[in-house]
């Protein structure tokens, strides 16, 4: 593996580890996002799963890289989903550059994974 692999799957691994943990247990924050965006809670708490899936899948990828460019390309579609919620919600504007700016990480890392593979 690339060094911009590794650095790249392990910050975007403790990125949606974090953020996938703080939904799943119903962190006050992350349900005040979700409520925000219209996001029923059980629906919440299966992205928050997902996303420590996918952060689960990134740090495999390092050893076994089909796993990585699949994490990837999962995060990707999450962001895709996150940005929906966000326009239907009203958002805009630094609102929306969150998930379009992970999205394209992950997107670009999981282009790396399949370079470097």
């Amino acid at each position: 593996m690339t060094v911009p692999v590794v650095i790249g799957s392990i910050l975007l691994a403790l990125l949606f580890g974090a953020l996938g943990v703080m939904q799943v247990v119903a962190a006050p924050p992350a349900v005040a996002r979700a409520r925000h965006l219209g996001v029923p809670p059980l629906l919440d708490r299966i992205v928050g799963g997902l996303a420590i899936a996918g952060a689960v899948g990134l740090l495999i990828g390092l050893a076994v890289g089909p796993v990585g460019i699949a994490a990837a390309g999962g995060l990707v579609l999450l962001m895709i989903g996150a940005l929906g919620y966000h326009l239907r919600a009203g958002d805009r504007g630094n609102d929306l550059m969150a998930p379009v700016a992970v999205g394209l990480i992950a997107a670009g890392l999981g282009t790396l994974h399949v370079l470097a593979y």
